[in-house]
């Protein structure tokens, strides 16, 4: 029963994230949907920094932390981080209009991020179903309501993301909230393990951020776009696994490394590849056309493998923040940052966009490879010295 409760959660909040994303995709013109971009990307990050600071640091010292000082840390970073946004919006005239909603939405989503990690730790299921059902009913609303009415726009969406978060973060727990002292007192007990999950981070994030965009000097704004779809059709990947980092970081290192789970984890890995590929294959052969998805036919085979790199990389990585000491965890991200930034960067500017999405496919399932590796390694290690 606990694991159909736990799936079930996971496909809803799937399905929240991406109508979201779809919603704002399909509702918005180009300069709305980079507008709404910009506060996506920061709401990204700062999820990044509470996974580092504060939940992943939390299970790497053993959830001995109650929920008190767990929730009042939360609290105070998500509202730094909703000030953080208000004030970049401010600045940026096209965001001035969704300011204050965004903002709202950042902060609220990064509470129900640390709050769900929480829960899901403590084998709570219920708070989870309730949030992540929360946010799929509003969005599904705000599907209806557009689709029927006819309103779209960028602060519409705005008011979507808001609402959604804030009904997801209400319904995931409430806080038990501490005073300020408390701050300084996270940090001295999880400063050994911040440290290295803070490095780890960076070197996510300017691999995840910073390539990307030294591509636009190679390619023009539609083959920019194309490669990115890339990326985007791995999603439902990523949406999958994250929900369930607290469970697969709970889980032992020789189970991680046992010949079962290790081939589970590769045949959901290629089975994802398979059907990306067969997708866009059938896509290729109809005669329709959906616009980017369409342009990125040609190249479905290297985005398959860019799907299966995708899924061992984000899943073997969820299971190495947690379990790996750090100086494995640094040699881990540094091979993936060199694997997926140098073979992309040679690799444009000799075959252009064809090369740039085979070396992001092939990158992805080399440093996947490299993950699995480490993990592997270190159960072992484990097992030894036991």
């Amino acid at each position: 029963m606990r694991r159909i409760h736990l799936f079930s959660s996971t496909a809803v909040n799937a399905f929240g994230v991406l109508g979201l994303q779809v919603l704002a995709l399909i509702f918005l013109t180009p300069e709305q949907f980079g507008a709404f971009s910009i506060q996506y990307l920061l709401m990204a990050w700062g999820m990044s920094l509470t996974f580092s600071l504060i939940s992943e640091a939390w299970l790497r010292n053993g959830a001995t932390s109650n929920w008190a000082s767990y929730s009042s840390v939360l609290v105070y970073f998500s509202a730094f981080s909703g000030i953080v946004v208000l004030g970049i919006s401010l600045i940026i005239p096209v965001l001035h209009s969704i300011a204050i909603l965004s903002s709202i939405a950042v902060a609220f989503t990064l509470y129900r991020t640390g709050a769900r990690f929480h829960s899901l730790k403590e084998k709570r299921l219920t708070p989870v179903f309730i949030g992540d059902s929360l946010c799929l009913a509003v969005v599904a609303s705000g599907w209806v309501y557009a689709l029927v009415v006819g309103e779209r726009g960028l602060d519409f969406v705005a008011l979507v993301w808001a609402a959604s978060s804030v009904a997801a973060a209400l319904g995931s727990g409430l806080p038990r909230l501490r005073g300020p002292r408390v701050l300084s007192r996270w940090v001295s007990t999880h400063r050994t393990q911040i440290g290295p999950l803070i490095r780890d981070s960076l070197l996510v994030d300017l691999s995840a951020i910073g390539t990307p965009y030294l591509l636009l000097g190679f390619l023009s704004v539609s083959q920019f776009g194309i490669y990115r779809a890339v990326s985007n059709v791995a999603a439902p990947v990523r949406l999958i696994i994250n929900p369930l980092k607290p469970v697969l970081g709970s889980m032992s290192l020789r189970r991680q490394g046992s010949m079962k789970m290790i081939l589970l984890v590769i045949m959901g890995a290629v089975g994802f590849g398979v059907m990306a590929y067969i997708c866009l294959v059938i896509l290729q052969i109809l005669p329709v056309n959906v616009g980017t998805l369409s342009a990125l036919t040609p190249y479905a085979l290297p985005t398959a493998i860019s799907i299966v790199g995708n899924f061992l990389t984000h899943y073997y990585t969820t299971v190495a923040r947690v379990k790996l000491p750090s100086r494995q965890l640094l040699l881990g991200r540094i091979a993936f940052l060199t694997l997926t930034t140098v073979p992309l960067l040679i690799a444009v500017s000799i075959w252009g966009l064809a090369g740039a999405i085979w070396a992001y496919g092939l990158g992805f399932a080399l440093a996947g490879l490299i993950w699995l590796a480490l993990v592997v390694r270190q159960a072992k290690s484990s097992q030894s010295i036991a």
